[in-house]
């Protein structure tokens, strides 16, 4: 006699491994897309900060927006460029450049609830991660970018 179907125990038994599998791979899956998507945000405030830096050789003074860097960056969504904050589908870069002693570029991706800020003077990078749980994945990205603890709530210092 030959057997032609599977038992209804037999497909239970590969449906849970599936699901198994599942649970074990969707966490690494989105920890993966959040590793990536704050690698663009780092790589593109340490950009900035480089820009800035060659500005500053260059006049001895920081640059007060995005046109004084040359920067017309691909997939920004706001196209003046002579402004200090710049929109991208991603989200949100910031050049800070106060009368003070810390200049600094700052750029912000909501998606991921973090942000990368890198002080011009003093070439400190900070990566933050928003939210109260510090068990949270983008606390645990910061907390292993930085090896530090978060300062005021969300702050990891280099």
């Amino acid at each position: 006699m030959n057997k032609k179907a599977f038992t209804l125990i037999e497909l239970l038994v590969v449906v849970l491994i599936i699901g198994i599998l599942a649970a074990i791979a969707l966490p690494q899956y989105k920890k993966a897309v959040m590793k990536t998507k704050y690698a663009t945000l780092k790589n593109m405030t340490r950009g900035i900060a480089d820009a800035q830096k060659i500005y500053y050789l260059a006049n001895n003074e920081y640059a007060d927006s995005f046109a004084d860097l040359g920067f017309y960056g691909t997939g920004a969504t706001d196209k003046n460029f002579n402004q200090s904050v710049q929109h991208f589908k991603w989200g949100v870069c910031l050049l800070e450049v106060p009368q003070r002693t810390s200049p600094y570029v700052y750029c912000k991706n909501d998606a991921i609830n973090m942000s990368y800020l890198f002080v011009l003077n003093s070439r400190r990078a900070v990566c933050v991660a928003y939210g109260a749980d510090t068990n949270a994945l983008n606390h645990q990205l910061c907390k292993a970018e930085t090896n530090a603890e978060p300062t005021y709530g969300w702050y990891y210092y280099n």
